[in-house]
């Protein structure tokens, strides 16, 4: 039976050549030294310097692109930076522009009202009559009508600036009787 049959050698088998060598050493000098392993391993040497040329490109060019990322990246870290300081700077600029128009607005204000009760003295309200009093003018002024009235006839004060204001905008006016 040919599969029980016994081989004490087994054959080699050599990778670059991809055939069987017979085991004895006699036979393995020969395979060694024959023109077709020799060409076979000078080609096996050539592909694997080619191969780690290969690596070494590619590793470089790899290295390359990631110091032109880097730097890239360090540019545009660069110009957020400087913009968010910008916008910061903008921003402050702004508030303090705000707040000083702020403060001159509040500092008329308290201007305008000293020189209001400083020129015609201070409106008083008065609960009896549910007008306001200007101790100074002796007037009263009804904020439901917006008229001014004297004290003593109850005569309206406005009356002639409600006049020449209508003769103004061109509408007819006609004169109230008095109450």
């Amino acid at each position: 039976m040919a599969s029980e049959y016994f081989s004490s050698s087994r054959s080699d088998w050599c990778a670059l050549c991809k055939c069987f060598v017979q085991p004895h050493g006699n036979a393995k000098r020969m395979h060694e030294r024959s023109e077709k392993h020799k060409k076979n391993v000078e080609r096996k040497l050539k592909d694997i310097r080619h191969k780690e040329a290969n690596e070494k490109k590619e590793s470089d060019k790899l290295q390359k692109e990631m110091a032109e990322i880097e730097a890239k990246a360090a540019e545009a870290y660069a110009a957020d930076l400087a913009a968010a300081a910008r916008a910061r700077e903008q921003e402050a600029n702004a508030k303090r522009e705000l707040e000083t128009a702020i403060e001159r607005e509040l500092h008329a204000r308290e201007e305008a009202e000293y020189r209001a009760t400083q020129v015609l003295g201070a409106w008083k309200f008065d609960e009896r009559s549910k007008y306001y009093w200007h101790a100074k003018s002796s007037c009263y002024f009804d904020p439901k009508t917006k008229m001014y009235f004297n004290n003593g006839t109850k005569v309206k004060l406005c009356r002639l600036r409600q006049l020449l204001r209508r003769q103004l905008t061109g509408s007819k006016c006609r004169l109230r009787s008095k109450p």
